[in-house]
């Protein structure tokens, strides 16, 4: 009985997450014929939208994308003085995994405006869809639920291709599949934290032996005060969660015991220096998630263009 109480408690409580955390979502207009002014006041028009919804918000570093395509269907110029441009255009709505290439849901509507010029009625246009508008909230409402569904079926095959990409070096790449999955009360949520702390475990692990080994022949190479001071440049680099930390200390205390006494005290500010920096550091997950960020931001752009053209 108890343990169904408590089954029935954790139901509850995922549900009422679930329920109040938000997923992110990127607007991103295909350029297709578009001025770049144009597709910069769509996607803000159109994040302004997404944000009002309270199941969801704008994020420029989401893997769930909102693929926004425009297809004009009337394009004329009046002969008038000044002249103005009318057109209609049909908007489609693609929301999809941008790393997976998987579309969730679509829609459409249709949109019209005119303006002195193409970009003003493109404007015009947008500026009449408004953030009750119930083709889009019905989009964003049907998505949350099966964005939800993919991530639990597919979650083992997410782990799998992270310890893949793990086993080959490919760090960044794997903590950025982890931590991009969305935050909502979830089990695959939970799995992949764990094996992201685990992944960036091993990451700086590598990277901090490689530096402590750099740090150690850098002062073995002069044993004096610029020897000192290259080997504390390089032991910056080493992440206080690592597990050669204590090799670090062993090292700052070898070379504080072999320094003469002026040279000491420019060596112990800098280790004070080093100290008050990795005191400051981030925790294991939002250093991780910087990760990941960071690996996203450094994907070419055209690759995300490739994909999200193949929506439509």
């Amino acid at each position: 009985m108890k343990r169904i109480i408590l089954t029935l408690i954790t139901w509850v409580c995922c549900e009422m997450i679930y329920a109040q955390q938000p997923m992110t979502l990127r607007p991103i207009v295909c350029k297709d014929g578009l001025s770049e002014s144009t597709c910069k006041y769509i996607e803000s028009k159109v994040k302004s939208i997404v944000s009002v919804n309270g199941n969801w918000e704008s994020s420029d570093f989401s893997r769930l994308v909102l693929a926004i395509k425009i297809h004009p269907t009337r394009h004329d110029v009046t002969a008038t003085a000044p002249v103005r441009v009318n057109l209609e255009c049909e908007v489609f709505f693609s929301i999809g995994d941008i790393t997976d290439n998987h579309v969730f849901k679509t829609a459409q509507i249709k949109l019209s405006g005119i303006g002195l010029s193409e970009e003003n009625a493109y404007t015009a246009a947008f500026k009449a869809l408004t953030p009750n508008n119930a083709t889009i909230t019905d989009l964003l409402n049907e998505t949350r639920p099966a964005v939800d569904s993919y991530y639990t079926t597919h979650c083992q095959q997410i782990i799998q291709r992270a310890n893949t990409l793990r086993e080959t070096g490919n760090y960044d790449e794997a903590i950025y599949l982890l931590t991009s999955i969305p935050d909502v009360c979830s089990d695959c949520y939970g799995k992949c934290m764990k094996l992201t702390t685990s992944v960036y475990k091993q990451k700086i692990d590598n990277q901090s032996r490689e530096l402590l080994k750099k740090a150690r022949i850098e002062w073995m190479d002069g044993q004096d005060r610029e020897a000192a001071s290259r080997a504390a440049n390089i032991m910056r680099g080493i992440d206080p969660n690592s597990s050669v930390y204590l090799e670090v200390k062993k090292l700052q205390n070898s070379i504080t015991s072999k320094l003469n006494a002026d040279d000491r005290r420019e060596w112990e500010l800098q280790v004070k220096q080093m100290q008050a920096r990795h005191e400051t550091t981030r925790s294991v997950i939002d250093a991780a998630k910087a990760i990941g960020v960071a690996w996203f931001q450094s994907r070419p752009q055209t690759v995300n263009n490739t994909i999200i053209r193949g929506w439509f």
